[in-house]
């Protein structure tokens, strides 16, 4: 129930997308023999998130990886696995990045190229462009104030803990680094983050023999806290008005006066 999923998962924005590519190559390394074709398939994965998302490629140089079911391990398989999950991500990146630019701009990777000259020459944003910092500076707003306690569990269960962390760390790190900033980009996050906050809620004492009613507790305010802020997101947003007007120009016979209200105020147009 987390605001960034829910407010943007519902939007046209690639990130959605991207992160449950990641998802896949993270349940692929939860194996301790993962095999070959699970491996390049993690790696395609990644190269699928990547041509989403310039971002996500450094998900492939990530040593730890969340697995499934809880079960958190790391991806320190033998040198095999990790050759061959980086031919899958090489494969995947030939084939989504360099035909596809191929084909559709004439020449290979030329959007890739295009990324890092907007990275490298872009006049800075006043809405978009911020400190290197920002992203930690805000992280109980992004991350939330219901999974960030459940992160810190005992100390016997650091280590589980630790492994996803290390991701939204990663992720954290590298969005850090580009020049625009915005808090939708956080979301690759938010599943780690999870994973890591059930790790501490299933933990032994104190956390898990609080009983149910903590688990209620925190059930209900990461429900309410999630529909309230993916609300007041989807609030100031477009997508709605845009939906509007083009319902209005199909509208037979067509409208002769348009009365529009936006925070309040009340506008009129012939």
């Amino acid at each position: 129930m987390h605001w960034l999923p829910l407010g943007y998962g519902s939007t046209l924005f690639p990130r959605p997308i991207s992160t449950t590519f990641l998802l896949g190559p993270s349940f692929s390394a939860s194996r301790k023999h993962p095999g070959a074709v699970r491996a390049a398939a993690a790696g395609l994965l990644v190269a699928a998130a990547f041509a989403l998302r310039w971002s996500e490629g450094a998900a492939r140089f990530c040593r730890s990886s969340p697995g499934s079911g809880g079960e958190i391990a790391t991806s320190d398989h033998a040198g095999g696995a990790r050759l061959q999950r980086l031919a899958g991500f090489g494969l995947g990146a030939l084939l989504f990045v360099g035909v596809t630019d191929a084909l559709t701009w004439g020449t290979p990777f030329s959007s890739l190229a295009a990324y890092a000259r907007e990275m490298r020459t872009a006049p800075p944003s006043t809405r978009t462009d911020g400190p290197w910092y920002e992203y930690a500076k805000d992280i109980l707003r992004w991350a939330g104030p219901v999974y960030s306690p459940f992160c810190c569990g005992p100390r016997g269960e650091h280590r589980r803990i630790r492994r996803p962390l290390l991701f939204v760390a990663a992720i954290v790190a590298l969005l850090s680094c580009v020049r625009f900033k915005q808090t939708r980009y956080m979301q690759a996050a938010i599943p780690f983050l999870a994973l890591a906050a059930a790790v501490g809620w299933d933990a032994p004492p104190p956390v898990r023999t609080a009983g149910r009613r903590l688990a209620a507790a925190a059930l209900v305010l990461a429900a309410l806290l999630g529909v309230e802020r993916a609300v007041a997101l989807l609030r100031d947003k477009s997508q709605s008005a845009t939906t509007a007007a083009r319902a209005i120009t199909r509208l037979s016979p067509a409208p002769r006066v348009i009365a529009l209200s936006r925070r309040g105020r009340t506008a009129t147009g012939s």
